[in-house]
């Protein structure tokens, strides 16, 4: 961005028009780019995570299990309405040629959703308040939808900020955001101001993410959009919302039909070790989608580069991340008596039944970023919406048994996914190296024989003495696996680090 804006607060939509593909970035300069937003995504998500963990605590020790519980169901369609909304900015990001015109359609796009959902949201709550016979879960609700009528103002610049490969901006945005929420939450309710600490927190951080985005970069649509830039940027984000929706009901409607078939027990045993996966996944994982994405973009114009790009990512991911896949898996009981108590202990269990779906999902991590780059929106949305259907049915047929088969059934529901994923994006390239592929997919079977193996001997890793032995033995055992017969594996995952960090050996060069 010139001087000249940077300087004017009211900085039109075509001066911030993107550097399409065509302009091009060098290979050592994608890497580095690629790393710097990795690097500060990860920096973002460690923030968020525990300015989140940190205020949830405190404020529900403050409320009470009833203000909390009561709360968090009216703020729910709320949050499930910004996590949609995020298909706008993604449509921002994803398209090689932004002109001024298909930016102005986002806008109003952005507007447009986030009002209807946030109308929506009103009209549902006389439901919610009459289903639950409590009239102020309806009036929280209300309060609650204009989270989603403040998002929709920043997701354009956000969007634009992500093109830009502003990635501190965009780290430091939703950290502040719950920090600033946070604190207005833990104030009312230390207060007295009961379940309204948490609608009043969830208002307050969708306003300051917007105001982030807009005081970094002030972006008003003042271009008149023609009709074909109307219907691409409708289409795009109404295919990536569609898409965003069933990732949030894959959230979630797999354990409440476990609930409801298995009781609440159940559920709450799956819902415990999935939020601990979740956190693993988004440590691991989220830096790779959200730095990757506005790269992937400026390289759509050059499939074979950006394929084989991607490429080096997914078995680097792969050779990396099965690490963590042993450690959430033999250390889950130590884990769960560190953060639930000794009282929670069957959820260790569950977590190594879900640490199979690591080695898979490291696989894949980079791939919905990669389809939304080129175009392949629609193909995600089916992807997911498979996903969902076989998670729910999997999980109905284990919870007629016990929780643990329907936590193996949600897991095969996300390998089902993820094996769509692939044989829809790079498994369809003649352009990349098959043999790797066979290699890579080699190497996550046999992690996942291992993972089994050690779900068998489970109750012997309730032994810290024992857990560490295995995790040792475990560690050395796949180190030597990968370089003894994964060579080719090893120099793609150094080939995929910036030059200074490789130190790669000739016989890995030339090999």
């Amino acid at each position: 961005m010139s001087p000249e804006n940077r300087s004017d607060p009211g900085v039109e939509i075509q001066n911030l028009q993107a550097p399409t593909a065509t302009q091009g970035l060098a290979s050592n300069e994608v890497r580095a780019t690629a790393i710097r937003g990795a690097a500060w995504s990860l920096v973002q998500i460690c923030a968020e995570r525990a300015t989140q963990a940190s205020v949830f605590l405190i404020t529900a020790r403050l409320l009470g299990p009833t203000d909390f519980g009561m709360a968090a169901m009216a703020v729910a369609p709320a949050l499930i309405a910004n996590h949609t909304l995020q298909g706008v900015t993604q449509t921002v990001i994803q398209r090689e040629d932004a002109g001024p015109g298909y930016l102005s359609a986002c806008f109003v796009c952005a507007i447009g959703s986030s009002l209807l959902m946030a109308m929506l949201i009103v009209a549902a709550a006389p439901i919610l308040s009459s289903a639950t016979g409590n009239p102020l879960v309806g009036d929280l609700m209300r309060a609650s939808a204009l989270a989603p009528a403040l998002t929709g103002i920043g997701l354009v610049p956000e969007g634009l900020l992500a093109r830009q490969f502003a990635f501190s901006v965009l780290a430091i945005r939703r950290p502040l955001a719950i920090l600033t929420g946070g604190a207005l939450s833990i104030a009312l309710a230390y207060f007295g101001g009961g379940a309204w600490s948490i609608i009043a927190q969830t208002i307050l951080a969708a306003a300051t993410g917007s105001l982030v985005c807009l005081v970094a970069l002030p972006a008003v649509p003042r271009s008149r959009f023609s009709k074909s830039d109307w219907q691409n940027a409708s289409s795009s984000v109404a295919k990536l919302m569609g898409r965003l929706v069933l990732d949030a009901a894959g959230q979630r409607l797999p354990e409440v039909t476990l609930g409801l078939l298995a009781g609440p027990a159940a559920a709450g045993i799956f819902r415990s070790a999935k939020a601990l996966l979740d956190l693993v996944t988004s440590v691991l994982f989220y830096p790779i989608s959200a730095g990757l994405l506005p790269i992937f973009a400026r390289m759509s114009g050059d499939s074979q580069k950006l394929e084989s790009f991607i490429l080096n990512i997914s078995l680097a991911s792969v050779v990396l991340f099965c690490v963590p896949a042993f450690g959430f898996s033999i250390f889950s009981a130590q884990i769960v008596r560190i953060t639930l108590g000794s009282a929670w202990i069957q959820v260790a269990d569950i977590m190594m039944i879900f640490a199979l779906a690591l080695p898979v999902l490291a696989l894949v991590a980079s791939v919905p970023s990669f389809m939304i780059a080129t175009q392949q929106a629609g193909t995600l949305l089916q992807c997911s919406a498979v996903q969902l259907l076989a998670g729910m049915a999997l999980v109905a047929i284990g919870a007629l048994w016990d929780v643990v088969l329907a936590s193996f059934g949600f897991v095969l529901s996300i390998c089902l996914g993820a094996g769509m994923l692939w044989s829809r994006s790079l498994a369809r390239s003649a352009r990349v190296d098959a043999q790797l592929i066979r290699e890579a997919i080699a190497l996550v079977a046999i992690v996942e024989v291992s993972l089994a193996v050690l779900f068998l001997f489970r109750r012997a890793l309730v032994s810290d003495w024992f857990s560490v032995t295995s995790f040792a033995t475990s560690l050395a055992l796949y180190i030597g696996i990968v370089a003894v017969f994964f060579p080719r594996l090893v120099a793609s995952t150094l080939q995929a680090l910036p030059p200074r960090w490789r130190g790669l050996p000739k016989w890995l060069r030339t090999g």
